[in-house]
């Protein structure tokens, strides 16, 4: 596998320019213009019928030669968390930027992964925002927490005159057994959410 990567990354650097849906990175890791840079080639990628976009770190993007890099993105913090490695950094990725959760699809011989520009709550699709849902219930479960209406808000940028519209996609989110509550006895306001899968 390393090889087949070692192979690829020297094709992509023999590329005359930068594309859409190939960006290459020295020692840049902010996590902002990580989530805007992923959102970016994703949507570049579809658009030109790519099967995969690629950011790739330790490359100079002016001459495309190989420099190396200090960046290690699977020690990379959110706030005290870990942000871990593929999917969940990616879903953080997207959250850190306000973005609906990636659409994830597999096929028989291959996984296809959207990811979308910003795009105003009451545009997002229902079954979006319910996977967007059930992805941050995961995300906050693995860092020792929970799932809040005031969570998910801030997940989406929201305020809290939107608390209505999130309680709504809270319970649609727990009817359809993506998350369930901790306490189910807990008074509304201080329920808290966990993936329908965890033990608590």
């Amino acid at each position: 596998m390393e090889g087949n990567i070692d192979i690829l990354v020297k094709e992509l650097c023999k590329l005359p320019k930068e594309t859409g849906w190939v960006e290459f990175k020295h020692n840049n890791d902010d996590p902002k213009m990580i989530g805007e840079d992923l959102s970016a080639l994703a949507n570049s990628a579809t658009l030109k019928d790519r099967d995969f976009a690629y950011m790739i770190w330790g490359v100079n993007d002016s001459t495309h030669n190989i420099v190396g890099t200090s960046v290690r993105l699977a020690l990379q913090k959110k706030g005290q968390e870990e942000l871990g490695r593929g999917w969940d950094r990616m879903v953080i990725a997207c959250e850190m930027q306000f973005l609906p959760a990636p659409r994830i699809e597999i096929f028989e011989e291959s996984t296809k992964v959207t990811l979308f520009s910003e795009m105003e709550y009451k545009n997002i699709p229902a079954d979006d925002k319910l996977w967007s849902c059930y992805l941050h219930s995961c995300l906050m479960f693995v860092q020792g927490d929970a799932l809040t209406n005031t969570s998910l808000r801030d997940r989406f940028g929201l305020k809290e005159s939107s608390a209505g519209s999130v309680s709504r996609l809270i319970k649609e989110a727990v009817e359809t057994h993506r998350i369930k509550p901790i306490d189910p006895n807990t008074a509304k306001r201080y329920m808290r959410y966990v993936p329908v899968w965890a033990s608590v």
